[in-house]
């Protein structure tokens, strides 16, 4: 079973104390789960897909909204609703390259065209996306692209960074594919998606 966005991240306006918390966690119209406790808020709260009564939530949409009690006694509700989305397994991920942008100059090299690419998803999720990652010849981040599972769209790499500094030719580049949830974590990486090419000018 999989989570996606399993922490939700809080936040408090500036001077407020917060006494004691509790988040609700809805399947249906009644919680499935309640996680409280007395103190401040902690910066996250995880969720680990059970009901009060330890059983497993089949996998589905999981409305949930925190209730915080203040100093001065008051409540404060998040205003509407987020969700947890619970999964029997992750969907899985793949990264294809437009042959057309890409141009052999000799075994295991290209020559940046640029390069075309797009992320295609064996299920579309509004609560779930992807990140690509790709690592320079130093091993460090050089740049990122990401998408939601519903965005079939075509990207294009001009080889330059995040930075807009330009590739180095004829160097080997490393491309991490991974999916992630609302918040950015992580959840899966594709390990058959990570791969490494050469690129020259």
């Amino acid at each position: 079973m999989g989570i996606a966005q399993g922490r939700v991240r809080t936040f408090l306006r500036a001077g407020d104390r917060c006494q004691a918390w509790a988040l609700f966690i809805y399947e249906g119209k009644s919680p499935a789960r309640v996680i409280q406790a007395r103190g401040s808020l902690p910066q996250s709260i995880a969720w680990d897909g059970t009901r009060n009564d330890g059983s497993r939530v089949p996998a589905g949409l999981y409305p949930l909204r925190l209730a915080v009690r203040l100093a001065d006694g008051k409540l404060r509700y998040t205003e509407g609703f987020v969700a947890f989305s619970v999964y029997d397994s992750f969907p899985a991920l793949g990264l294809q390259w437009d042959a057309r942008s890409l141009d052999p100059q000799k075994p295991g090299g290209f020559r940046l065209v640029p390069a075309i690419f797009r992320v295609r998803s064996s299920a579309a999720d509004p609560g779930l996306g992807w990140r690509l990652e790709i690592l320079g010849p130093d091993g460090k981040l050089f740049r990122t692209f990401s998408g939601g599972l519903n965005d079939a769209s075509n990207r294009v790499w001009d080889g330059n960074s995040d930075r807009n500094q330009e590739f180095y030719s004829n160097y080997v580049y490393e491309f991490r594919l991974d999916l992630v949830d609302r918040l950015g974590n992580r959840l899966k990486t594709e390990d058959d998606q990570r791969m490494t090419m050469v690129f020259s000018q």
